[in-house]
């Protein structure tokens, strides 16, 4: 393999992506052309956001390198943070999906010249053997937290709730930024697994401000303020709705104080997203919702939302890192 440095490597040695970009390419082709499933035709969309996140500093790259000196593996994620490192997107080359290369290779991004500590792994995209995947990292300490998109038809009225006696909705604005992460870390206390998947410090409001901004800027496309609102009682803020656009309008958040449950917020502020979108003439929107988390998901089903199975997918976490337990991790 051919890097700046002109040295060769040792087999299992990671080695920065910028440093070889053909075979950076290489890899990221393969991964993009994997990740095309269900009969989706290939197309250079995942391949080119993978490689502008890598150039432009969003996700840091390492390369596997094979027993001839070649790269067989790629990671991007985030570097180690207070709570460890994520990984994006992780791919091994055909010949090395078996259990034992897949547990070489993450052991290796656990260091820390590479992610490590480790907190999170994506799924293995097509073409990996599932079971081989599960049997080298469940060992290890991760676990899986299945998500999926749900879609709110066109051909549905937007969802409704009786007005509550002192309760007003209205757009969110950018001045509200301390306000929607307090509301945030608040929304998520007891939802642990949630909290798990975008923790980065230790500080709950430390990881409200960074998700807030990231929400209200352009990391996850852009904002969308005309379909964003906040319901505030008579204490203040109550409950939220954040919409980006991200392949189509993308309802980021959904959240309801504790103290405000049950009284129909999250369906009235969902139905005044819902109608701000229709009116602007955007297309149907969509969330994510972790599947354990049952009473979210009963609730988007109730209002109108319908599951897309096609988008099933996990995220899987480091269990112990994360402080995670049995009980956090079947939500109900």
């Amino acid at each position: 393999m051919t890097t700046a440095g002109g040295a060769p490597r040792a087999a299992g040695a990671l080695v920065d992506a910028t440093e070889a970009p053909s075979e950076t390419r290489r890899l990221l082709t393969e991964w993009a052309q994997a990740a095309a499933t269900g009969g989706t035709p290939w197309s250079a969309t995942l391949l080119d956001w993978a490689t502008a996140a890598l150039a432009d500093g969003r996700f840091v790259g390492r390369l596997f390198v094979g027993p001839k000196d070649d790269a067989v593996g790629i990671a991007l994620g985030l570097p180690s943070g207070e709570v460890g490192g994520r990984v994006e997107i992780a791919y091994l080359a055909d010949e090395f999906r078996n259990a034992a290369a897949v547990r070489a290779f993450v052991t290796r991004l656990d260091r820390p010249d590479g992610f490590g500590p480790l907190v999170e792994l994506p799924d293995p995209p097509a073409g990996h053997d599932p079971a081989a995947f599960v049997e080298a990292v469940r060992p290890l300490g991760f676990v899986a937290v299945h998500r999926v998109d749900m879609r709110f038809p066109g051909d549905r009225p937007p969802p409704s709730a009786p007005s509550a006696p002192g309760v007003r909705l209205r757009p969110v604005r950018p001045d509200d930024a301390e306000t929607i992460a307090a509301l945030t870390v608040r929304a998520y206390d007891d939802n642990r697994v949630d909290t798990a998947l975008f923790q980065r410090h230790r500080d709950p409001m430390t990881d409200a401000r960074a998700g807030t901004a990231a929400l209200f800027g352009t990391t996850v496309g852009e904002w969308l303020a005309f379909a964003s609102f906040l319901a505030v009682d008579a204490e203040g803020p109550v409950g939220a709705t954040l919409v980006n656009d991200h392949g189509g309008p993308l309802i980021t958040q959904v959240m309801v104080d504790p103290r405000g449950r049950g009284r129909g917020h999250a369906t009235r502020l969902l139905g005044a997203s819902v109608a701000a979108l229709r009116a602007a003439g955007r297309p149907e929107p969509r969330l994510v919702v972790t599947c354990a988390n049952r009473r979210a998901q009963r609730l988007y089903e109730h209002v109108g939302f319908v599951t897309d199975p096609s988008t099933l997918g996990a995220r899987w976490l480091h269990a112990g890192r994360l402080g995670l337990t049995n009980a956090d991790l079947a939500i109900g």
